[in-house]
């Protein structure tokens, strides 16, 4: 009579096969959470009425990023943002202007339209250093 080492009470042979069954399931699990992209860039921006500055991550340099991660993180909808130039001079911000800031920037925003919360914010960011 062939004797078998038990697992449990499982004999050995079964032990392994669920062992192996295990393993393989545990290989095949994908995580339900999608993997994290590295953010291209994140920029520091104090924003009106505070002292200290956020941190604004941008998945990609483009002018709707910007003004979507700005809007999330202050809770304010963002209609246009701008770039106040040295002379005071207020520059609609496009693509290129992202693109040309340069990796952890610090900044300054300002809102205007403020008045009316119920309506669209427009935001001037002013480069500290400029």
């Amino acid at each position: 009579m062939e004797k078998r080492k038990v697992c449990g009470s499982v004999s050995q042979p079964d032990c392994l096969r669920l062992k192996a069954s295990r393993q393989s399931t545990i290989i095949q699990h994908r995580p339900l959470v999608p993997s994290l992209r590295r953010p291209a860039a994140c920029f520091y921006i104090q924003f009106p009425g505070n002292d200290y500055h956020r941190a604004i991550y941008v998945a990609e340099r483009t002018i709707c990023e910007l003004r979507d991660q700005i809007s999330r993180k202050v809770q304010i909808r963002t209609r246009h943002i701008f770039h106040r130039k040295a002379a005071g001079l207020n520059m609609l911000a496009d693509d290129e202007f992202v693109r040309q800031i340069s990796d952890g920037q610090d900044m300054v925003a300002e809102f205007l339209n403020s008045s009316n919360v119920a309506r669209d914010i427009d935001v001037v960011l002013t480069i500290k250093g400029i």
